[in-house]
Parts: C-alpha cells; structure tokens; sequence
C-alpha cells in the first residue's frame, strides 16, 4: 500500500499489490500470476482500509476548539462558517438539545454599545449560538430558535458586557447539525452623550457626539464641622450644570480662597462667617453666598447607645474626642 500526499488535495491513497512479491501463495503460469481466494479477500479488505482512512482524514476546522476562536470584527458584516468535521467539541450550552454540539468557536472585542450577534442558515439548516466571558468561563447567553425560524439571535447591553473585554461564541447546530451557515456581529448606540452629569448621559455610549445636555448652571453649597475640632469646617458643592470650574472665598479663615470642590476650611475662633462659591462652565458662572456660617468652639464627642434586653430601654454613654467616657 502506498500513500501520496498532494499540494491540491489532503491525501491521495493509491494501493497497489505486487503478486510477485505478496507473500500470499501464488501459481505461476506462463509467469502470470494467478489470483488466489485469499488475494481478493485482501484486495477487499485493503480498498476497505482505504476508503476508510480518507473519510477518516477531513481535516477538522482551525477554530474546532476555543483556543483558536477566529476573531470576528463588530459590524464587519456576515462571515462564512461551517462546523462540519468538527473533532473536539466543547460541554453542551444550555440550549439546543441534549445531543453534543459540533461546535466552532469564535471571538469579538466589545467596544461599547448594544451587542447582536445573529445567524443565517445554510446547509446547516438548524443553528445554535452561545457567548461565554473567556474560554472555560461564563456562559452569558445561548439562542436555538429565533423569531419562528431555526436561526439564533443573541442580544447583549453594556450592563451585561465590560468595553474592552474579549467574548467568546460557541457556534454549532441543533443537538449534533452540522454544515455551512454565515453569522455577523453587530453594535449598535455606540455614539451618545458619554458625560455622567448631562441629563441626557447614554451609560452604553463609548464614543461622545457632541450631543450632551445639563441642567441649568446653579451654584449651592453645604458645610458641616470634621474632624476633632469644631473650628475645622468641611464646605461641599451641591451645585448643578455643566461645571468647569470652582472657585470659593472664605474670609476670615485658612486658606481664605480654594479652587477645589470641596474643600476644608480652618478658622481662629468661634463666630458667625461668610462663604461664597462661584461656579463656572463654557457659557459664564453663577454665584452663592452665606452669610451665616455658624463656627463653634469645643470637641466634638460621640454618643454610643446601647439596646438593652428590652427593646423599649437603651443605654447610653458619650465620649470625648480621646475616647474616654465623659457622660
């Protein structure tokens, strides 16, 4: 028996038998040789063998395992799959039958927006897809049957993808289909508005068009004692809009003026004093003043109560800023 392999084809097997050489008996006569029983039961059995063997030879696709998922580009249109001669196949998703999946395997980069990936049927006329996190991981979706026809739709949000992250597509047939069928992934609502304080913020927008809007600029504020001295105040901008800048006048305290949001403000002693914020953004500013910031002197303590056994009843007990028992 002698195999060829050729550049065109897989394999070329071409068998062959030399009766001269065959150990088999053989008669001679005239120097011809005869044909035995037991020659043609092996002529039979070794076009069997190689018959068999070139079936056997189909080569199994590049992406049969998921380690060699073929990349897929988003919106790069339907590409051309088939899962015939698959050779290793991955557990069963949860859709699809109980029959082991002939599965090829396939991956994207999620670069924002609402993901779908789809099918169209071919020789292959019964599909089914899923999405995993990674290969091994997390099976995040899988679709049989979709919308009265035996091709697969899977739909993903950003609340259920992280941009930048590689997914996973196990693609295959219904319990053990196989043949040819195309598949595209697509994304859609990737432009927006992708500014957390516009009120039109799109959470699934990666790409900004320019389109944000905010609410009318209004500077308010807030202040309240930290720390263990009353005479530190804490200032916090409550302010709306499209905010580019802070900019904060404390007179009488340290520093007596701040660029930051929030910013914390020292003063000498007890009293009565003014803050104001003025708030900046692309289109002019807006101001707030308070007049009637009240600083006093003393710790600040903190008060510990305690339920009893009876859920009427509490005790209590208040501590300085040393944490020791003073009431």
């Amino acid at each position: 028996m002698e195999c060829l392999v050729s550049a065109e084809k897989n394999l070329v097997c071409m068998t062959y038998i030399n009766y001269f050489s065959h150990p088999f008996k053989r008669t001679l006569t005239n120097r011809k040789p005869q044909i035995t029983k037991n020659m043609k039961q092996f002529l039979l059995s070794t076009m069997f063998c190689v018959i068999a063997s070139i079936i056997g030879m189909a080569q199994a696709p590049a992406n049969d395992v998921c380690a060699n998922a073929i990349p897929m580009t988003v919106n790069g249109g339907y590409i051309s799959c088939n899962n015939s001669n698959t050779v290793t196949n991955a557990a069963n998703p949860s859709c699809g039958g109980t029959t082991a999946i002939k599965d090829i395997w396939y991956s994207f980069v999620y670069t924002g927006g609402t993901i779908v990936i789809e099918t169209q049927l071919g020789t292959n006329n019964d599909t089914r897809i899923a999405l995993y996190s990674a290969c091994g991981g997390t099976q995040l979706g899988c679709n049989d049957d979709y919308g009265g026809t035996y091709r697969s739709y899977l739909s993903f949000t950003c609340a259920q993808l992280t941009v930048g992250n590689t997914y996973y597509i196990q693609a295959g047939g219904y319990n053990a289909v196989v043949g040819a069928f195309t598949m595209q992934v697509t994304a859609s609502g990737i432009l927006g508005c992708t500014d957390p304080q516009a009120t039109n913020y799109t959470a699934c927008a990666t790409q900004n068009n320019g389109t944000c809007t905010y609410p009318v600029l209004t500077a308010q504020f807030n202040y309240a004692p930290t720390g263990t001295n009353c005479l530190n105040v804490q200032y916090t901008s409550t302010s709306s809009g499209n905010i580019t800048g802070y900019n904060w006048s404390f007179p009488g305290g340290t520093p007596s003026s701040s660029t930051a949001q929030n910013p914390v403000v020292t003063y000498p002693a007890g009293g009565t004093y003014s803050a104001t914020l003025t708030i900046t953004d692309v289109a002019g500013s807006n101001t707030a003043t308070n007049n009637n910031v009240l600083v006093t002197t003393g710790s600040i303590v903190t008060v510990d109560i305690t339920p009893d056994a009876n859920p009427t009843q509490t005790s209590w007990k208040v501590f300085d800023v040393n944490n020791v028992v003073v009431a």
